[in-house]
């Protein structure tokens, strides 16, 4: 499917004469570029992380380049033109998969990244945050394809940005879950009615009841 100018239109799924089902599909324009949790691209493993994300201080996470929309919204899926990115100290990249990559920063700031095309070079800001600069944490939980539960404890910025890489404690009726991927993601179980989730990092607490 490729979208040829910016609109909103249905897609239907047809069997014969019958619609099976149908989807509404926007076509917008990429405004820049962001940086997004690589965990949204699996979607029945875990709970995705809203809009742009950056990074806690001296600690590494998985991310990929999306497209970003005039008013915000970032596209569903990695940006396809990007091939390779790079850094300049102090920034380093402990794994590099092309559309997926895992930065690191020893000290807090906001850091360039330059994304390379086939035949363009683009350029946004890695934000690396210390601990006092997470105001609050964000807990989501999800029934996952097989059955159990999945979550994902993010901290959130002063002005609403998602941070990555929080070593966050989780409890699932008073019993502590290991972490799995990655120190902010756990598995255990599903957040059924009447399941205690409580999630924990440096003071601060969110729960699902």
């Amino acid at each position: 499917m490729c979208g040829l100018e910016p609109g909103v239109t249905d897609v239907h799924l047809v069997n014969g004469r019958a619609v099976v089902d149908s989807l509404l599909v926007e076509v917008a324009e990429v405004e820049d570029l962001a940086l997004a949790a690589v965990q949204n691209a699996y979607a029945e493993e875990y709970p995705p992380v809203p809009g742009p994300v950056g990074l806690l201080v001296g600690r590494r996470a998985f991310v990929y380049v999306v497209g970003r929309t005039s008013d915000g919204r970032i596209f569903t899926g990695p940006f396809e033109e990007a091939w390779e990115v790079m850094v300049d100290a102090p920034v380093e990249l402990s794994q590099d998969l092309g559309l997926l990559f895992e930065p690191a920063s020893p000290v807090p700031g906001a850091f360039p990244v330059t994304v390379i095309g086939q035949d363009e070079e683009w350029t946004l800001d890695l934000v690396v945050v210390g601990p006092e600069e997470v105001v609050r944490i964000e807990l989501v939980g999800m029934t996952n394809r097989d059955g159990g539960g999945s979550y994902s404890v993010t901290g959130v910025t002063a002005d609403g940005l998602h941070i990555l890489g929080l070593d966050a404690v989780l409890t699932v009726d008073g019993v502590a879950i290991e972490s799995a991927e990655g120190r902010w993601l756990f598995r255990g179980r599903a957040p059924d009615p009447g399941v205690s989730v409580v999630a924990s990092w440096n003071g601060l607490e969110a729960s699902l009841e």
